[in-house]
């Protein structure tokens, strides 16, 4: 799928993953972030999920290899600074080598990275014949996993909303998440006719319908119903939660 030949034996690699691999209906298959791992230096330095998925390191190595103290809050390290601080702290864990990120966002303007959009490193480097296949993404779509997951995370969404927006009396959310799970509770809330006054995110800048990411955690307001939206499967809903039940701030988590 990959010729790892194409690479210097010093290389590292960092890759997003919402709308950059095959996991987020991205171009990048996700074979190919595991085969590179077997051989270089590969870190998920976008949405954290990708760690699990492909079983590379992520943010939290990153920090431990800068030699930060782990028991810190990550978001006062990296994740509050953005991607663009993230990879300037990997590229200075690997001075000599070539460094290569893979991201659907436009990083061209970093000068210590090489930077690839998602199918550009499709055709760049992976053969022929999976980038011509790569071309019809829209079919790929249509005949993979992908739909009936998103399927089932809609439906979820929807029981979990009727649920909670039967019982309670609630006119005005905010919204904590901007990954997919945050745009299809966006798009359930629209349908709803609820008013969102904002979308907050530690870790993703796409912003959700007109809302654009108005800041982390710590921006959450303390009067309005937060809608955590992160996917149960991720480990930082548990901090999210907690922090917000310190702070005293009513919420919600979906997903």
């Amino acid at each position: 799928m990959i010729d790892s030949t194409q690479f210097e034996h010093k290389t590292v690699f960092a890759f997003d993953r919402d709308g950059t691999v095959s996991t987020s209906c991205g171009a990048v298959p996700l074979e190919c972030v595991q085969t590179l791992a077997e051989l270089f230096p590969v870190y998920a330095t976008g949405n954290q999920m990708l760690k699990e998925e492909a079983g590379i390191p992520g943010v939290s190595e990153i920090i431990a290899e800068k030699g930060a103290d782990a028991e810190e809050d990550l978001r006062t390290h990296l994740a509050g600074a953005g991607r663009r601080e993230r990879l300037h702290m990997l590229a200075e864990l690997y001075p000599e080598y070539r460094k290569i990120v893979v991201d659907d966002v436009d990083l061209s303007d970093m000068e210590e990275w090489e930077y690839y959009f998602p199918d550009d490193f499709v055709a760049a480097f992976l053969s022929s014949e999976t980038a011509r296949s790569r071309e019809h993404s829209s079919f790929n779509f249509l005949t993979s996993t992908q739909p009936q997951t998103m399927a089932s995370s809609f439906h979820c969404l929807l029981e979990e909303i009727s649920v909670t927006f039967h019982t309670e009396n609630i006119e005005q959310v905010c919204i904590y998440g901007a990954g997919k799970t945050g745009q299809l509770l966006y798009g359930l809330l629209s349908c709803l006719n609820v008013d969102v006054t904002g979308v907050f995110d530690d870790y993703h800048s796409n912003p959700l319908g007109n809302h654009p990411v108005s800041g982390g955690l710590d921006a959450c307001p303390q009067d309005v119903l937060v809608l955590v939206a992160i996917s149960g499967g991720n480990p930082a809903v548990h901090d999210v939660a907690a922090e917000l039940d310190k702070r005293g701030i009513p919420f919600r988590v979906f997903g």
